[in-house]
C-alpha cells in the first residue's frame, strides 16, 4: 500500500531533522521500511504526472520553466531556499561513525539535458527513470555496518552524477573536507540487457590512487567473481574520464578531494526481485567486502 504522500513527507522531515535515522525494525523490514514506503510514493504513476517527484510543486513549476542546464544551474541558490522554507531536502543524509561513505544518486528520477537531441523542449524529454532499489541497498548497508550514507530522495533539480552544481554534490564535498574518509561507494543500476551483473567504474583505475587504494577494487571484483558473478570493469562506462561536461562523483571525489571512490553498477535482475531489494547472497557480499576488505584492512 502506497502511503499518501503528506504523511510520508512529516515522517521524512522528522529522519532529516534527526540526527539518526531511525528504523522502526531493530532488524531493516523493507515492506516496512519507511524509505521503501517513501520511493513508491514519488515513483507512483499519479504524483509523477503531477510533480515528476519533485519535493516542491513550486520546484516542479520551476523545473517546467528552465528545462536547461544553464537555466536551472542560475536557479540552484533559489531552490534551496524553497527546500529551507518548507523544511526539505532532495536528499537523505544518514550519519554513521565509520569511515566508509555510502551514495546513491539516481535512486530517484534525476535531470540530465542531452545536447545532441536538439528536438527536445519538455521537461520529460530530460527526465532519467531511476536505479530501482539503490537507495534501499545504501539504506540497508548504512544500517548494517553504521555508514555515513547520502541518499537521493526527491528528483534532482540537477542529476548528481553529472552536475558539480547539485545539491547532493554540495554536501558530499562538505563531509569530505571535513571528515576523514577512506572509501566513497556511489551505487548505481546498470540495465538488464547488459552483459554484466556487475560493472566496477573507476576511470581505469585513477579513481583509486589516491592512498593506493586499487586492492579494494581487485578485492570486490574477485568476492563477486568467487560467487559466480560476470563482473566488468569499466566495461560500460568510464565514469566520465574524458568528457569536458560529465562531472560524475567519481571523478571529482578521486580527482579533486583526493579521496578513494568506486561507482558499483549493479545489474537491474537483482534488484527487480518480488518483496526484495536485492539478492541476499550480493547483500552479503558487499557487507563482507566492506567490513573485512575495507574498515579492518585498509
Amino acid at each position: 500500500m502506497v502511503f499518501k504522500e503528506y504523511k510520508v513527507q512529516k515522517m521524512l522531515n522528522n529522519l532529516i531533522s534527526s540526527d539518526i535515522f531511525k528504523c522502526p525494525n531493530k532488524i531493516c523490514n523493507f515492506n516496512e521500511c519507511i524509505l521503501k514506503k517513501h520511493f513508491d510514493t514519488v515513483l507512483n504513476k499519479e504524483y509523477i504526472l503531477n510533480f515528476n517527484g519533485y519535493a516542491s510543486k513550486k520546484i516542479y513549476e520551476l523545473a517546467i520553466e528552465n528545462p536547461r542546464p544553464s537555466n536551472r544551474k542560475k536557479l540552484v541558490n533559489t531552490i534551496k531556499e524553497i527546500l529551507k522554507n518548507e523544511n526539505k531536502s532532495e536528499f537523505l543524509f544518514l550519519d554513521g561513525n565509520k569511515d566508509v561513505l555510502i551514495i546513491s544518486s539516481h535512486s530517484v528520477l534525476h535531470y540530465r539535458y542531452l545536447a545532441s537531441i536538439k528536438s527536445k523542449r519538455k521537461l520529460n524529454d530530460w527526465l532519467k527513470i531511476p536505479d530501482k532499489n539503490t537507495g534501499l541497498i545504501a539504506c540497508y548497508l548504512h544500517k548494517k555496518l553504521n555508514l555515513p550514507t547520502l541518499i537521493q530522495i526527491y528528483t534532482a533539480w540537477l542529476d548528481p552524477n553529472f552536475y558539480r552544481e547539485a545539491l547532493l554534490r554540495e554536501k558530499l564535498r562538505e563531509l569530505l573536507k571535513n571528515r576523514k574518509i577512506k572509501l566513497v561507494l556511489d551505487i548505481h543500476g546498470l540495465s538488464d540487457d547488459r552483459d554484466a551483473d556487475f560493472d566496477i567504474i573507476d576511470l581505469y583505475g585513477l579513481s583509486l590512487l589516491p592512498y593506493n587504494a586499487i586492492y579494494l577494487r581487485n578485492s570486490l571484483k574477485l568476492r563477486l567473481e568467487k560467487a559466480g558473478y560476470n563482473v566488468g570493469v569499466n566495461r560500460y562506462f568510464n565514469g566520465g574520464l574524458m568528457s569536458q561536461i560529465q562531472y560524475t562523483i567519481v571523478k571529482e571525489v578521486s580527482q579533486e578531494l583526493n579521496t578513494p571512490c568506486i561507482e558499483l553498477e549493479i545489474n537491474k535482475k537483482f534488484r527487480n526481485i518480488p518483496n526484495k531489494i536485492i539478492d541476499e547472497k550480493i547483500l552479503n557480499i558487499l557487507v563482507n567486502w566492506l567490513e573485512n576488505d575495507v574498515l579492518l584492512t585498509y
